[in-house]
């Protein structure tokens, strides 16, 4: 069985992670079906929604494999793989909407992070467990950070090491909205097919401003202009279709 499971809809994808045997951690042959399942639908769907198997989203890398492949001397591709498969998510020309259907721990919180949108399960929790073992979270740490959390909440996740629930998520900025458990497959496809109905575009250039705006700090006239100039590519790109 595939540890990716890649559904492609009318303008719109779903990706699942399928190892939940392994609580959905990530091995180099899951990292890389979900680079190559971004890749396939880059360009067709305007909108990916990412999730996990059964009770997991995806609690972090596989320890086990990193330990064999330590062991047997060879390279740890993890972090490289790792950063390449964040930046995928991020440079990718559509909405990646990360649906958290329960756990969430170290890598899998940097998923989220590097997603555009986020829906979490009532119950679902996100927690940066590394400092117990004398390891620390640096990817998730960062993009908790870059994504806007203050560092007094990443000092939170990252010391007390307990996974936090999904309201102290929500409240901290981690993800967008909360729903029951049964509702977050729908949601996300109904969030998903709406995105699917603006034009390309619209949503690739969006997607790059909003990545580019912080750079401009409290210059606001620049951002403005800026923003302008965004929405004068849409308009000549659409008329260009």
């Amino acid at each position: 069985m595939s540890s990716v499971m890649l559904t492609e809809q009318e303008g719109w994808a779903h990706l699942r992670i399928n190892r939940p045997e392994k609580r959905n951690a990530l091995d180099q042959a899951t990292r890389l079906d979900l680079l190559a399942a971004l890749h396939s639908v880059s360009g067709r769907a305007r909108a990916v929604v990412l999730t996990g198997a059964e009770a997991w989203f995806c609690c972090g890398a596989d320890i086990k494999e990193r330990a064999q492949l330590v062991a047997e001397g060879k390279p740890d591709p993890t972090g490289p793989e790792g950063i390449e498969l964040a930046m995928a998510i991020h440079a990718f020309p559509g909405v990646v909407i990360a649906a958290v259907n329960g756990l969430a721990l170290g890598y899998g919180v940097n998923l989220v992070n590097c997603c555009d949108l986020a829906l979490a399960a009532h119950d679902a929790q996100l927690g940066l467990p590394e400092l117990r073992a004398s390891s620390f979270a640096s990817m998730s740490a960062a993009t908790s950070l870059l994504s806007g959390l203050n560092r007094k909440r990443a000092g939170w996740l990252v010391f007390n090491t307990d996974p936090i629930d999904a309201a102290t998520a929500l409240a901290w900025g981690l993800v967008n909205e909360v729903v029951p458990s049964t509702q977050l497959a729908g949601r996300a496809a109904e969030l998903a097919i709406r995105i699917a109905g603006f034009t390309p575009a619209a949503i690739t250039e969006t997607k790059s401003a909003l990545a580019r705006l912080p750079a401009f700090g409290a210059d606001w006239r620049a951002a403005m202009e800026h923003g302008q100039e965004t929405g004068a590519r849409i308009k000549a790109l659409n008329r260009s279709r």
